[in-house]
């Protein structure tokens, strides 16, 4: 059994408190939150503190999960890391590409095991698509787009959604991406906060893609889709129906893959358990988070600059 302390027990700490209540590799036994109101709430099952200074004297401790906004990971994890614990940190990995590069160093002092939670990479339905995309012949375009949801006051729709289709490019195509342009549109003159972008990115193999990312939208809509010259594919993660992957091949019906119906953060913290006690690969290591991290910047670079191209070494 993993014991696992949790830092944040907002929205998503809420998930990780309860899938871990279901599972039986890994339990929950700290939880850290920044108010004594929060803390209050949480059964007294689980030892409850203000302090991560605390937390990180317990030897009992096999790995942290941060779960805070974006904008607080770079202290929490370089603070940590430099113990040498073990973290899942919620994605973004930080919200600054040279803050990433410095938890990067950090960790390779002592290589604890990272786990960033770049979730839909282990969503079974993408994963599924993933093998379907080895098969598509001459991709013509890549798109994704991810519109209607909960705006945030802390970071942009930039670092809040953008993290789900870099990361889900990255794993596709598995190659570096060279130029981004972006274009963003800032809902409110009281915030510099992007609300809704457009995004084009070149990968050096000469593939592009289009992201089309915002929290306005009268429909909800998280759905990656690849034409090539024999078929299209498409994941659609809001369908309930079973019919989450598509395939269509010209002058044929379309084809809905089986998956697993199972929530993608179960399998997160079943690899982050499975990690620490062995030497498993992490599919969203702290690696995949710096590059993920390297591109959101880019594109709010681009986006900041009226859409000047911003060419990546």
């Amino acid at each position: 059994m993993v014991t696992l302390a949790l830092i944040g027990a907002g929205k998503w700490g809420q998930n990780y408190l309860r899938l871990t209540s279901q599972l039986n590799t890994c339990v929950i036994k700290y939880v850290c939150a920044q108010r004594q109101e929060t803390l209050k709430l949480l059964p007294d099952r689980y030892i409850k503190t203000l302090s991560i200074n605390d937390l990180a004297k317990k030897n009992d401790i096999d790995g942290f999960i941060i779960a805070t906004p974006g904008s607080t990971h770079f202290e929490i994890a370089k603070y940590l890391l430099s113990l040498g614990r073990n973290l899942l940190i919620e994605k973004p990995l930080t919200t600054d590409y040279n803050q990433a590069l410095i938890l990067q160093k950090i960790w390779q002092v002592k290589k604890p095991k990272v786990l960033v939670g770049h979730t839909y990479l282990y969503n079974p339905a993408y994963k599924i698509f993933k093998k379907l995309y080895k098969d598509v012949e001459a991709v013509k375009s890549i798109n994704f787009e991810g519109l209607s949801s909960p705006e945030r006051k802390d970071s942009s729709v930039i670092w809040d959604w953008g993290p789900h289709p870099i990361s889900m490019l990255i794993d596709l195509i598995k190659q570096p991406i060279k130029k981004v342009r972006a274009r963003g549109l800032i809902k409110s003159s009281n915030t510099k906060l992007y609300d809704k972008v457009y995004a084009t990115l070149q990968f050096i193999n000469g593939i592009k893609a289009s992201i089309h990312i915002s929290w306005q939208g009268s429909d909800k809509v998280r759905k990656l889709t690849v034409e090539g010259r024999d078929k299209k594919i498409e994941f659609d993660d809001t369908n309930t129906n079973q019919r989450k992957i598509l395939v269509q091949i010209p002058n044929n019906l379309p084809r809905y893959p089986n998956y697993k119906p199972e929530p993608a953060l179960n399998y997160e913290l079943l690899e982050f358990a499975a990690a620490i006690h062995s030497s498993k690969k992490i599919t969203s290591d702290i690696n995949l988070g710096v590059k993920v991290t390297r591109i959101l910047s880019a594109i709010e670079q681009s986006a900041a600059s009226n859409s000047k191209l911003v060419k990546l070494d």
